[in-house]
């Protein structure tokens, strides 16, 4: 368990095994990363999980990533052994521009069923990249809640054995919002879905909900980036030639390269959903006032952190000055201003990581000390105490 100490933080090559019961109100973990929040200050940057193994015995969640900002979860596997424990693989919470790339989840067998498995689920961020996830033996692969916008980012994932491949909401949240997806490198394993199952499902979904979330596929190129989808002919879309066109080496998961470079999350520039909350036209299926409700609040903290959205039109200026003595722009303003407390200016920066510098090095002489003192060489109390005393 990690918590908002330092920016930049490097997690790799853990292997965890993970005996605790997965059930209850708080499930066994393998990881929790607590960020700092969704601040956005250039001297800061988010923390790097590379390369860590989790196993879970008794299901659980795998990883649980909070708040993160600009972070980095790459080439991580995580594999349940027993089938009938629920479990979510990785779960992504209230983070934001964060590349989530090349993990593997997975369950060994799919002999005593998929059980209640989620393999990738994401709620509560905006702006992420999702590319190159491979999810195999999950009764869903993945599954997003609340209004994000990952418009094209959602990229050359690939959905093997499932229940139901990609899906939006559930039984009584279906307002729900993630972009257009203008690519055509998701896959499924088509022969794998079962009778009753879906690649895709966007529960609750209409006309109008759809084109904030809609998926543009191109069935002639390749049959397995085109499933079968709940509600049909509405949410995925046949396009001859698509926007863009990524794919991670398609059913096999092999994830031999990067498939975007440098790609554009958060910007001025306002989106499909940006334009739909200012222009009042944002869609929903039920509780109309609840999701208005979000989405204007969404957009307020957007508003506070690209400024130059003002200038794209004057809804957008109207919409801040109207909004700010509701409560949507009076707690987005105190969010936003809350996720700055773990910000630092340049020169706290520096001094901090010039402090962390310190300690690791004086770490690295105690190991050297305490390494010839097991041997039998005579250490000095004083050199010992001494570097511990500076720190």
């Amino acid at each position: 368990m990690n918590e908002p100490l330092l920016s930049n933080s490097v997690i790799s090559k853990n292997i965890i095994t993970m005996t605790g019961a997965g059930a209850g109100l708080d499930p066994a973990k393998g990881m929790e990363i607590n960020e700092g929040g969704l601040s956005y200050n250039s001297n800061q940057s988010g923390w790097y999980l590379l390369d860590n193994t989790v196993t879970m015995n008794l299901g659980g969640i795998g990883i649980q990533y909070r708040n993160g900002l600009d972070c980095t979860m790459r080439g991580s596997r995580i594999n349940n052994l027993s089938q009938i424990n629920n479990y979510d693989g990785l779960w992504i919470e209230g983070s934001s521009s964060c590349e989530f790339v090349g993990n593997t989840i997975y369950q060994s067998t799919a002999s005593t069923g998929l059980g209640n498995a989620r393999g990738i689920r994401s709620s509560g961020g905006w702006a992420n990249l999702l590319a190159c996830n491979c999810v195999n033996n999950t009764n869903v692969g993945l599954q997003f809640y609340d209004m994000a916008d990952f418009t094209d980012l959602i990229i050359g994932n690939s959905m093997n054995t499932h229940t139901t491949g990609l899906q939006l909401g559930e039984s009584g949240i279906s307002n729900v919002f993630i972009g257009q997806q203008h690519n055509t490198g998701n896959t499924w394993d088509l022969a794998a879905i079962p009778s009753g199952g879906y690649g895709g499902v966007h529960w609750g979904a209409n006309s109008g909900s759809i084109g904030a979330s809609a998926f543009f596929v191109d069935g002639a190129e390749n049959a397995a980036f085109n499933p079968p989808v709940d509600p049909d002919g509405l949410w995925f879309k046949n396009l001859s030639t698509p926007e863009a066109t990524e794919g991670c080496g398609g059913l096999v998961c092999n994830f031999s390269r990067t498939p975007v470079n440098n790609p554009i999350k958060e910007s001025a520039t306002p989106t499909a959903i940006d334009l739909a909350i200012v222009n009042g036209t944002l869609p929903y299926d039920v509780f109309p006032t609840e999701t208005q409700w979000k989405g204007a609040y969404r957009l307020y903290r957007k508003l506070l952190r690209q400024p130059a959205m003002e200038q794209y039109a004057t809804a957008f200026a109207t919409f801040k000055t109207t909004n700010s003595t509701r409560s949507t722009g009076k707690l987005a303003y105190v969010a936003e201003e809350r996720s700055k407390l773990f910000n630092q200016d340049a020169n706290q920066g520096a001094l901090t990581d010039a402090n962390w510098s310190n300690v690791r090095t004086t770490m690295h002489n105690l190991w050297n000390l305490d390494s010839l003192r097991q041997l039998g060489t005579t250490v000095s109390q004083a050199s010992m105490t001494t570097p511990c005393n500076s720190v």
